[in-house]
């Protein structure tokens, strides 16, 4: 299976997104209203046992969308289902190819076969892959369709991320829209939204850290385009953990006491031991990043702006690791580094929608808000 856009019958105005995440499934129903905000309908969430596997995990996607439906009664026109770095393997690069007819004009149909072609030379083989061209290149230089089309063409290329599946994970997700009754699915990484997201407001250079619940994820924008995408296997469930050791309690007791030491109502002592804990993950956080930061190297020196989201953004220790330069030393010349927190309401104004979006946990269910309503295929 290739880049993947998996549509039903449409039967309502209704949108729906959903974030599927480490630990949770969160969605939002919403009727679009031009370019004024969403108008909001419903709000839905399940929580994920911690030791879900992944085929689990996709197979109670699948239970989500039927409840999602049923309470809805009616299936939105849309559906775009964001997937993470927990059911996927992402590779971000870029795919180009010689015409083999030497030049000439090329029509707008040639670019999709063209890519397919390519998706078949990067694809593993056994592997359910959905690839997602984010940037068209002719003759190595950005470009739309329409210049494509109309200019003499030596080499075309597709700026892309691609995400491969395990066999059982794969099975899942192929037979998902069939298994629910039609929904109109678009499955899509992640980051697809954020760049969506980062493109409508306007931001040209900078680094997203997406902090989720076993992974990190990050991005890098250059000149207001997508140049890579990286993920390490550390995220918001390690500091959760920590706590959970040290109280020798549960993961829920240990979300509990993260909500009031983030908010700042944990008693001291108990406060002082979660900050000394914090303090070990963030130092094995950072070589985490640190680490996948090396893939960045040849992108050349960084940009110093950073946009922190995701449910882990919360945690102070991190954003201390952030705000001291030393971790960018390596890759960039700054000293100094400019942190803000992504929250949800950021794309909309600092309106959370009727309290429907609800700070940087819900910023990938606001990304994945402006995509449905405003992304339109390359080709």
């Amino acid at each position: 299976m290739s880049w993947i856009r998996l549509f039903g019958p449409a039967r309502s105005r209704l949108h729906a997104v959903v974030d599927v995440g480490s630990h949770s499934i969160k969605a939002l129903a919403f009727e679009p209203r031009g370019a004024t905000a969403p108008r909001v309908v419903k709000k839905f969430a399940t929580h994920l046992a911690t030791n879900v596997t992944p085929a689990r995990r996709a197979a109670r996607l699948r239970e989500f969308l039927l409840v999602l439906t049923q309470k809805l009664g009616e299936i939105p026109a849309r559906v775009v289902v964001a997937i993470g770095p927990h059911l996927a393997e992402y590779s971000f690069g870029y795919w180009r190819t010689e015409r083999s007819i030497g030049g000439g004009s090329m029509a707008r149909a040639d670019a999709g076969r063209i890519f397919q072609q390519l998706l078949e030379v990067h694809r593993a083989k056994a592997r359910l892959a959905m690839a997602y061209p984010v940037e068209i290149r002719a003759n190595g230089y950005p470009a739309t369709l329409e210049r494509v089309a109309s200019c003499d063409i030596q080499e075309i290329g597709f700026a892309t991320l691609l995400m491969q599946f395990p066999e059982d994970v794969g099975n899942v997700l192929a037979s998902l829209p069939q298994s629910v009754g039609g929904i109109p699915i678009e499955f899509i990484p992640l980051p697809v939204a954020y760049l969506e997201a980062l493109t409508r407001v306007k931001i040209q250079d900078g680094i997203l850290l997406d902090i989720g619940g076993e992974e990190t994820t990050g991005l890098l924008m250059r000149g207001g385009a997508l140049r890579s995408v990286m993920t390490f296997p550390i995220g918001a469930h390690h500091f959760l953990r920590s706590i959970a050791r040290t109280t020798n309690g549960s993961l829920e007791d240990a979300e509990r006491a993260l909500r009031g030491y983030v908010r700042g109502t944990e008693d001291g002592a108990r406060r002082a031991t979660i900050h000394t804990q914090f303090q070990k993950e963030a130092v094995a956080w950072q070589k985490g990043l640190t680490d996948a930061l090396n893939d960045w190297y040849a992108e050349g020196p960084l940009p110093a702006s950073v946009l922190l989201t995701g449910g882990g953004a919360g945690i102070p220790e991190i954003a201390e690791v952030l705000r001291n330069p030393s971790w960018l030393a390596p890759f960039s010349h700054a000293d100094i580094v400019s942190l803000r927190v992504w929250e949800g309401s950021s794309l909309f104004g600092g309106s959370s929608l009727k309290g429907m979006l609800v700070g940087p946990e819900d910023a990938g269910l606001a990304a994945l808000i402006v995509y449905s309503m405003y992304k339109q295929p390359l080709f």
